[in-house]
């Protein structure tokens, strides 16, 4: 069988995982650990932050891993996930479809949508549960004729306690993320290196044929037919 090797097991690592194993033999490289879930008591990090040790929003890597911070050259702080999961498991779940420049360009992606939406738990349930400001916020916009929407969401709100923790990690699992598409991929025989930070695609005759990582401190080469690049943190 041939090889297929997948760097990043976020949102696009791990969907092409899931839809390569079987046709490849797949191997997931993930320069983060397993993610774990922030269980710190918030108010411990509001008096840490009282002190001042927290000078800089990139310290927060020191207490929670999970969450990879950077600033560019005039200052804008980016953020993604690094560990199993990527940046899904540290996002606040919204579902909103973001296509319609691709569409212009003649890409139609409704069916991929489509079985998405059949994969994926997307809902606007959490409605009901709105704290009033924000109903009579959506309702003031709507009387404005601005047309808001409700913000769909992937989340089983029959789980969800509504901590507000989303971005530490949702510790009640009620919030889907790639981690569901990459343990199927699992199931089925998906290899998963973690602690794999992928340095340069190692490219022959005008084709990829592996990869080169630093894994256990130690630099690897990982042959593959197939190389896909899906980390975002690259």
């Amino acid at each position: 069988m041939k090889t297929a090797i997948v760097v990043g097991s976020g949102a696009g690592g791990a969907t092409a995982a899931k839809e390569l194993q079987g046709k490849y033999a797949v191997t997931v490289l993930e320069a983060g650990q397993a993610f774990r879930p922030f269980t710190t008591s918030i108010s411990t990090l509001e008096k840490l932050r009282a002190t001042g040790l927290l000078f800089d929003e990139r310290l927060i890597q020191l207490i929670f891993p999970a969450m990879k911070i950077r600033k560019t050259g005039d200052g804008m702080v980016v953020v993604n996930g690094i560990g199993t999961g990527g940046t899904t498991a540290i996002s606040t779940a919204n579902a909103v479809r973001k296509d319609r420049d691709l569409l212009q360009l003649g890409i139609d992606l409704d069916a991929e949508f489509k079985e998405l939406s059949e994969e994926i738990p997307i809902t606007v349930e959490h409605r009901p549960k709105w704290h009033s400001l924000t109903a009579q916020t959506f309702e003031v916009c709507r009387e404005m004729s601005l047309q808001p929407v409700v913000t769909p969401k992937m989340i089983d709100f029959n789980a969800c306690i509504r901590c507000g923790r989303c971005v530490l990690g949702c510790q009640q699992g009620a919030k889907w993320d790639s981690r569901h598409f990459l343990n199927q991929a699992l199931g089925k025989g998906t290899q998963l290196v973690a602690g794999c930070k992928v340095q340069k695609v190692v490219i022959r005759n005008g084709r990829a044929v592996g990869v080169e990582a630093v894994t256990g401190g130690r630099l690897s080469f990982f042959p593959a037919d197939l190389v896909i690049l899906a980390a975002g943190g690259l």
